[in-house]
């Protein structure tokens, strides 16, 4: 019961379900279930999802870092290493572009009854033992390339030039600014 935000297990479950509802029901709407959907953001053709995507990043880092104000949520900063993000970014980058989904929007389109997404769904949990397996090789090449990432401390303000959350928001509003005027939504 330390937890700022303590939910009762069975809270937990119905807390869980009602936001699976609704962020499946916002996929559906913004067609984020439909791989052309998806492979209209990777073909620059569709800047919608683009700016959708950029926007909700934005609100979610204003909004996480408001809730820890309130103390309603805890942060766990965890150091990561440099070359196994970058890998494992490039590794997830290949995944979407090959299924044309992401693993929430891929459960999302199957729970909509396309079933040829389950395809999909096997193939992302095959990747978990892969990546349980693979760990023991990285830990002794990727992991050993280059020293823990920068040192992240818990920012107290959020215009704090030592906050990262602060130059995602700017990089982020950026991008939606340039993807807005070079990128055309698609009618």
């Amino acid at each position: 019961m330390n937890s700022p935000l303590y939910l009762s297990p069975a809270a937990k479950m119905i807390a869980a379900g009602f936001l699976g509802f609704a962020a499946g029901f916002i996929m559906m709407k913004s067609d984020l279930i439909w791989r052309r959907s998806v492979f209209g953001i990777f073909l620059l053709k569709d800047g919608r999802l683009i700016k959708t995507f950029l926007l909700y990043l934005i609100l979610g880092c204003i909004g996480f870092f408001l809730l820890r104000r309130m103390n309603l949520v805890e942060v766990h900063i965890v150091e990561g290493y440099f070359w196994s993000a970058v890998v494992g970014g490039v590794l997830s980058g290949i995944g979407m572009v090959f299924c044309g989904f992401t693993p929430a929007t891929a459960l999302a389109s199957f729970s909509c009854g396309r079933l040829y997404v389950l395809w999909t769904l096997i193939g992302m949990l095959l990747a978990v033992p892969f990546v349980k397996y693979a760990n023991s090789f990285l830990s002794k090449t990727i992991y050993s390339w280059s020293d823990r990432m920068l040192s992240v401390s818990e920012p107290h303000n959020f215009l704090n030039p030592a906050n990262p959350g602060l130059y995602i928001v700017i990089f982020s509003a950026f991008l939606i600014f340039l993807v807005h005027f070079t990128i055309g939504d698609k009618e």
